[in-house]
């Protein structure tokens, strides 16, 4: 008899551990399949209080999925993310890990849904000496100098492109893979001058920049170097 009770005492105690401890869920704390940094946990490391050097660090270790879009860029500022850590993942996204395979194909991928601009300012006498500002959705990617040229890579979509002045600014929609040429130019008016932005044909484009040297990299943004 005292052996049936000493074998229903454990039984007992070896149930009530099943039923008060937990068995270990992977469910309970899902892993991500895709373990590379996004733009969430940029913003949740700035949330927790961590420096820009911690951030910068932590990108520049890890692989990065980030989405660097003029517009995501600017929400990214307005929610408090320090300028060293957006320029960090801006160069992560722009020196993507070098695998062999996967890389080139990516980058094949994303070469194939750019479209290319090209933005040149004719020499002229007249405000030659002043650099023009320019805008992509409202974020400056350059100042062009007088009889300079640069090119640049964007997503497809609707964008808006402008000089100095936002009544002044033009919508495009950009096409995968296609190419643009972007001059911009100084009307001179009775009361005062307009800075703008205008489309040109891609034969127009062709010509005009054949005669501009290329713009120095110092007036142009990391958002918008190319490689």
């Amino acid at each position: 008899m005292r052996l049936l009770a000493t074998i229903a005492i454990a039984i007992g105690l070896l149930q009530g551990n099943l039923h008060g401890q937990p068995v270990n869920k992977t469910s309970d704390n899902p892993q991500r399949s895709d373990s590379r940094l996004t733009n969430a946990d940029i913003l949740e490391m700035s949330a927790g209080g961590l420096s820009a050097e911690v951030i910068v660090a932590k990108i520049k270790a890890s692989s990065c999925n980030f989405d660097t879009t003029p517009a995501t860029l600017t929400k990214l500022k307005a929610s408090g993310i320090p300028e060293p850590a957006i320029l960090a993942m801006i160069e992560a996204q722009s020196h993507p890990p070098s695998d062999p395979v996967v890389a080139e194909g990516n980058s094949a991928a994303e070469s194939a849904g750019k479209a290319t601009l090209h933005f040149y300012r004719e020499r002229a006498f007249t405000g030659s000496a002043r650099k023009m500002p320019i805008f992509m959705d409202e974020v400056q990617i350059a100042d062009l100098v007088n009889g300079r040229q640069f090119t640049t890579t964007v997503d497809p979509g609707k964008h808006v492109f402008r000089c100095r002045t936002k009544p002044e600014a033009i919508e495009v929609v950009i096409e995968p893979g296609a190419e643009y040429y972007l001059r911009a130019e100084l009307i001179q008016g009775f009361t005062k001058n307009h800075w703008r932005v205008i489309q040109v044909s891609k034969e127009q484009g062709e010509v005009d920049i054949q005669k501009l040297k290329p713009l120095d990299v110092k007036d142009i943004t990391p958002l918008a170097r190319t490689p």
